[in-house]
């Protein structure tokens, strides 16, 4: 009788030990919401209460000691608007400031450090873009974040593995404990409104330029263009004026101006006056020209990138060559070559090749189709 008393009394601790474990353990997760673009735990509604009771909770289980050695696992999802290089960098930021929270907040984390395995997984969700409606978008902007025992918690059941959260249609982002997060608004977000940018390999040639670019509709912008050297060098023999303006529709094919790379197409039409001298010979024109043009765009940081294109097209100039000639009545002088009538020429020929550095200056607006 003693020895089954003994024994029953065993058997109800274990059970009693195993369903704290087992209810401790289903009740460490929470998941919180992120606003459109953003990375930062923005404490709306219950989510953060539910971080913080999280982070009390992991403090407690450490004190009770229930089971060993333990993981905390964190999922970091992101919606599918926007570039897959910045969403990547998007979902390791968001999980980045849950696990920086769960560090400054929970004192288990940092007496067991040495214990405690942590498990991240950063989601994008880009292939889901077709397949999900965009009312479910702000559900897919979240990070999860739950405890995961080691199997010398297996007595009370199967061990319990973490697996990644994709929203589905009809899925309802909710907590262990059944209560639903609070969906954030859609964020302020920055959007380009202007984009001034310089040729650097016009810049080498001591060629003063300047584009202006404007953003119409999405993937959709036009820019205006100014070229305008204006010097000369009598003793040198050298001169390089230019007076060009030139209008450019774009089309973007991936994503827009504020994603992190981009290619575009463009028709660049433009028209100037010139006179261009490298020895004692000359020669001054007016010319117009219509060019395909092809090139992308890099982000450097929100506020810089780094533009690179090339066209080629039709052009036609109507010009006359000269000599610079010295010591007439009238000083130094450029004397147009006999038959002083213009030429023409009509041909297909590269007209620029542009590596720009571009300065976006934009403004806060709410939510728009950018959003990550």
């Amino acid at each position: 009788m003693a020895r089954r008393a003994a024994l029953t009394l065993l058997m109800m601790g274990v059970v009693e030990v195993g369903l704290l474990a087992q209810s401790l353990t289903d009740s460490l997760s929470v998941k919180v919401c992120f606003p459109l673009g953003g990375s930062r735990l923005m404490f709306h509604g219950n989510q953060g209460q539910a971080l913080r009771q999280f982070a009390a909770r992991l403090d407690s289980l450490s004190l009770r000691q229930v089971g060993g050695k333990w993981r905390v696992a964190v999922t970091a999802s992101t919606s599918p608007e926007g570039s897959l290089s910045v969403n990547k960098r998007l979902a390791h930021r968001r999980a980045e400031a849950v696990c920086v929270f769960l560090h400054r907040h929970a004192l288990s984390l940092k007496d067991t450090a040495a214990t405690a395995g942590w498990l991240v997984d950063e989601v994008t969700t880009n292939h889901l873009r077709r397949q999900t409606p965009r009312s479910a978008y702000a559900a897919m902007r979240f990070a999860e974040v739950r405890l995961w025992p080691e199997p010398s918690l297996s007595f009370v059941g199967a061990a319990i593995k973490p697996v990644p959260m994709l929203p589905d249609d009809g899925v309802k982002m909710t907590e262990a404990d059944g209560v639903a997060p609070t969906p954030l608004p859609e964020a302020r977000r920055w959007r380009p409104m202007l984009l001034v940018k310089t040729n650097l390999v016009y810049d080498l040639l001591t060629a003063v330029n300047v584009s202006v670019e404007v953003p119409i509709v999405r993937r959709w912008s036009a820019q205006a263009t100014l070229i305008h050297p204006w010097w000369r060098k009598t003793k040198w023999h050298k001169t390089l004026q230019m007076r060009y303006v030139a209008l450019q529709p774009r089309y973007y094919f991936a994503g827009s101006q504020t994603t992190d790379r981009s290619l575009f197409v463009g028709l660049n039409v433009g028209v100037g006056h010139y006179d261009f001298q490298l020895t004692r010979r000359g020669v001054q024109g007016d010319g117009w020209h219509v060019s395909p043009v092809l090139g992308g765009v890099k982000r450097l940081t929100r506020h810089w990138r780094l533009e690179y294109a090339a066209s080629a097209g039709y052009v036609q100039t109507d010009y006359t060559q000269y000599t610079q000639t010295s010591g007439t009545p009238y000083g130094t002088i450029k004397v147009k070559d006999y038959p002083w009538g213009s030429k023409r020429l009509r041909t297909v020929v590269p007209t620029s090749v542009e590596l720009s550095l571009v300065y976006v200056m934009g403004r806060k607006t709410r939510g728009g189709h950018h959003g990550l």
